[in-house]
């Protein structure tokens, strides 16, 4: 009975290595986590759905943007379930682990093997990192992989309505938690093993089955469309628009024709020196923003650690060293004995390939042929990701090879473990005496700390001892486990529990060196209310802040100040290419985007910006302009590029002209005027009430997003005008008039219901299936009693 409930090991480890989180509500102050709260806070504030956010990027799409997208009908359940950061964390890695487990016992791999390599998934350094960085959308994508792999092999196994449904509710759930570059990965895998199996099956015996299975994955594929079509229609809508999709006009290459630049693509490739580090995890040096380092310069420094060939590194790939040493000493004894599974076979073929892929741009010919061909590939960055996938397979292959070993005679397994483990130990051995000769513990990014590079180097020295201190301690105890069952000198029991003990303490040592952790309060002193925020929040005028020596901060959306500047990967193109430009630099620029503060520690000489008296780091633009005005002469351009070049020319004055794309309108009377007399600003509505003479065009100083946004006048449609690249604007007829700016959700509403429908209707049918099936062996054991 005990054999099948020992999966309950799984979550109770997890449970062990987030006990603070999970009982004690500690968290990581990682800067992800920090960037995004202010956003938990502007949602909290809303009173309709949201569907554009004004805080960041003088405003952007929310939905569509990835910045409050809760597509997941059951979203609201789980987050009152999982009520605090530990218990989510808890939940997704005990989730994924015992995914492996159960897809291990379906592939008849022995209980304790399915243990092992559940607890290694769920334990695996990487999503620790991962943790720490905040980033958790990435460990939930990551949590469904085995799951979704389970299904695709029952779906292999069964060819059925019922699995295909079942892969499609998985995978719907996995696109749910808004990580479509785990699961673009995830389903490159599963092609691959379509691929293999199509291949190998066509070689034997030219079955026609493989066609069948694909037929079944195309439509899974399209039922989890559906599904997830809220909030997908909104976020590829949104990146057709964005910096991911759309050109950018100072792009001379058309690199970014369909999607980001190569070189910004491919920053976090993998260089193949790195592999030492699945085996030596601190050769490179680990990098770990903790609490405490940033008080300690000492171990401030060792933020300084990683000497490798990424820009900085906020995790490791290492596994646990006996998740790599017992597929090895696996693969060694299927290689001399010829006898290899199928699907095994498959993974060392599916690892090597994404080993490969996640070099990215230190080995562009495979990179390159996917950045080029494969459908959305470009739009990703960092290349390594792809080894999230890795941990599953090794992991897997770890847990098959326990049982292959326990089954194998065990002389053999004593000369295989020999051949294996005298190899690495004797390179351990002479990386610890010569390790200084063979590096130089120096990295291209050294220049950002001259007056410590030799501080630095002594930490990455004592880390590049550490790991091998581990390694050999690790494969050192190993072989002697193995030594001394083979001869009988422990039982098997001993041994296989032994083996996970090992994993435990390594997993243990490493995952420390990433989780650090600090009380909830500490975690809310990063937005304490200073004198400046509380100067700005007296006024209530419309307008927006420029913060310059911080723009990449989301900290002042914390109290609902909009800020012209921001912390997100993904923006509107037209927004991107006018901070890549220098937009920010024009005075004229900052008035346009209604910026009345200015907030700099710097010395500021133009005499528009006055510095309020009191405050340091505050100036008031006298010149901004306010949120709505009119303007009666225009530049009628004919494409984006010619909308940048007019916007930056030292002449250009917002006030009294405006540059427009394809301005079809009515011919504006020069002698024009027109005034506001008020404007309501919500969150999907912009009410301005004006008067127009003669009729002239109206400037709004909100972000122009053509699919989301709509005008009417009187209640009569209008068209919206794309102005001075990045702002809406429309024409006011002669007179008194109500214009009224509304976000059109019909799409998302429609989007909504199917999505809910095709998700219930899919879930009960499956259920159904199920009921049925069980009923119908009821039946039949009933029948043969």
């Amino acid at each position: 009975m005990y054999k099948k409930h020992s999966y309950v090991i799984i979550p109770f480890l997890v449970f062990l290595f987030l006990y603070d989180m999970v009982i004690n509500g500690m968290v990581p102050l990682a800067s992800d986590m920090v960037a995004h709260q202010p956003i938990k806070e502007w949602i909290k504030s809303t009173e309709e759905f949201p569907h554009w956010f004004p805080n960041l990027f003088s405003g952007m799409p929310s939905y569509g943007g990835y910045i409050y997208t809760p597509g997941n009908p059951l979203a609201k359940i789980i987050n009152f379930i999982l009520f605090n950061s530990g218990l989510k964390q808890w939940f997704y890695l005990s989730f994924g682990g015992l995914g492996l487990y159960f897809f291990l016992r379906f592939k008849n791999i022995s209980y304790f093997s399915s243990v092992f390599g559940g607890v290694a998934y769920s334990l695996t350094p990487h999503v620790f990192g991962l943790i720490n960085a905040g980033h958790n959308t990435k460990i939930m994508a990551f949590a469904f992989v085995p799951w979704i792999f389970f299904s695709v092999s029952y779906l292999f196994q069964e060819k059925s309505i019922k699995s295909v449904l079942f892969l499609s509710i998985i995978s719907a759930f996995q696109l749910w938690v808004n990580h479509p570059q785990v699961v673009y990965y995830t389903w490159m895998f599963i092609f691959g093993y379509w691929a293999y199996s199509f291949i190998d099956k066509s070689i034997k015996d030219r079955s026609i089955a493989s066609l069948k299975i694909l037929f079944f994955l195309l439509i899974s594929i399209s039922i989890t469309s559906l599904m997830v079509s809220d909030p997908y229609l909104d976020i590829f809508t949104f990146q057709n628009h964005s910096n991911r999709g759309a050109p950018s006009v100072l792009d001379e290459t058309n690199e970014t024709s369909s999607g980001t630049k190569w070189d910004y693509a491919t920053q976090w490739s993998f260089h193949p020196a790195e592999i030492i580090s699945f085996a030596f995890p601190y050769h490179f040096g680990l990098q770990n923003f903790s609490v405490k380092s940033r008080t300690n310069p000492s171990e401030f420094m060792k933020q300084a650690s990683y000497w490798g060939y990424m820009p900085f590194t906020q995790s490791t790939h290492y596994m646990g060293l006996l998740v790599l040493l017992l597929p090895l000493i696996s693969l060694v004894s299927r290689v001399r004995e010829k006898h290899f599974s199928s699907y095994e076979s498959f993974l060392w073929i599916i690892s090597l390939i994404f080993l490969v892929v996640g070099f990215g741009k230190h080995f562009p010919l495979l990179y390159r042929l996917l950045f080029d061909f494969a459908p959305f590939f470009s739009k990703f960055r960092i290349p390594s990701m792809i080894y999230l996938i890795l941990v599953f397979t090794f992991s897997y292959l770890a847990a098959t090879s326990i049982d292959y070993v326990i089954k194998s005679n065990k002389n053999d397994l004593l000369k295989n473990s020999q051949i294996v483990l005298s190899v690495f130990i004797g390179i351990s051995i002479v990386f610890f005496i010569f390790g200084e000769s063979f590096f130089n513990f120096s990295s291209s990014g050294d220049a950002r700390f001259p007056n410590y590079i030799q501080f630095v180097k002594e930490i990455r020295l004592d880390y590049f001892n550490k790991g091998l201190i581990l390694a050999l301690f690790i494969s050192i105890s190993f072989f002697g486990l193995i030594w001394s069952y083979v001869h009988s000198k422990i039982s098997k029991n001993l041994f296989l529990y032994s083996m996970l003990a090992i994993l435990v303490i390594d997993l243990w040592i490493l995952n420390n060196e990433f989780l650090s952790l600090t009380k909830k309060k500490n975690f809310k002193s990063q937005f304490i209310k200073s004198a400046v925020i509380d100067y700005i929040l007296r006024d209530d005028s419309d307008f927006r802040i420029f913060p310059a020596d911080d723009l990449g901060s989301n900290i002042y959306g914390y109290w609902g100040i909009q800020s012209i500047g921001g912390y997100r990967a993904v923006k509107l193109r037209n927004y991107q290419d006018l901070m890549d430009i220098g937009g920010f630099k024009r005075p004229t620029i900052l008035n346009m985007l209604n910026v009345k503060y200015l907030l700099t520690r710097k010395a500021v000489k133009n005499p528009a910006f006055t510095k309020i008296t009191g405050l340091e780091g505050i100036y008031q633009n006298l010149d901004y302009l306010p949120r709505a005005w009119f303007v009666n002469k225009i530049d009628n351009v004919k494409d984006q590029k010619a909308s940048l070049n007019k916007l930056m020319d030292i002449s250009f004055r917002p006030k009294e002209k405006a540059i427009l794309v394809e301005y079809d309108g009515p011919i504006l009377d020069e002698n024009g005027d027109g005034y506001i007399e008020s404007i309501d600003l919500k969150t999907n509505t912009v009410k301005i009430n004006c008067y127009s003479e003669g009729g002239s065009l109206l400037i709004l100083s909100e972000v122009y997003y053509k699919p989301g946004w709509r005008c009417k006048i009187n209640g009569e449609d209008t068209k919206i005008y794309q102005a001075n690249h990045v702002l809406r604007s429309v024409y006011v007829p002669d007179g008194k008039h109500e214009v009224v700016f509304y976000y059109d959700n019909s799409k998302w509403q429609t989007a909504r219901f199917t999505s809910r429908a095709s998700f219930f209707l899919a879930t009960f049918f499956c259920l159904f299936l199920i009921y049925r099936e069980r009923k119908s062996i009821l039946k039949l054991k009933n029948y043969e009693e």
